[in-house]
């Protein structure tokens, strides 16, 4: 059944538009980011892993090269929506906006998908943020702590699996 494939076209469409009309609101960078990983993730990773499939389809060396090359623009893509995210979230912060809740999330969301790359390092760095948090700071709003106690967790998580 294809209909799943082309609902996240089609979602992934709508969400590119809106960012092209509305380029400073860095949820919708967030949640490009999550589009963006769910249709590309399962690829970058079969060809991580070197998947029979994924090598079959790219036997020779010119269509491995092409393969690479696919993986590391669909990668690009995904790690610029989210840095656009971070980045809008953090000068929003800078100017004396309450985005606590929504930088952290699209903190935790990029971190997770550098530490699902096995990129351990890349997302100590983007969650490291994270040590100024602290789960009382979102005492009122049980989804925030959650957010800052998943982030912390997993910083914890990928400090120990680097190297």
């Amino acid at each position: 059944d294809d209909r799943p494939d082309e609902t996240l076209d089609l979602s992934l469409g709508c969400l590119r538009e809106a960012a092209r009309l509305t380029p400073c609101d860095a949820r919708l960078h967030n949640n490009l980011g999550l589009a963006l990983e769910k249709k590309y993730s399962p690829r970058m990773s079969a060809r991580r892993r070197g998947d029979p499939s994924e090598a079959e389809a790219e036997a020779d060396a010119e269509g491995a090269a092409r393969a690479r090359a696919r993986a590391e623009a669909e990668d690009l893509c995904v790690r610029r929506s989210y840095r656009r995210a971070m980045e809008l979230h953090s000068l929003s912060e800078s100017a004396g906006c309450d985005v606590a809740r929504d930088y952290d999330a699209a903190t935790l969301n990029y971190g997770l998908y550098l530490a699902n790359m096995d990129r351990f390092d890349d997302a100590a760095d983007v969650l490291s943020r994270m040590r100024r948090r602290r789960r009382r700071d979102a005492e009122d709003d049980p989804a925030h702590r959650r957010i800052v106690g998943d982030a912390l967790g997993l910083l914890r998580f990928c400090e120990r699996n680097i190297g």
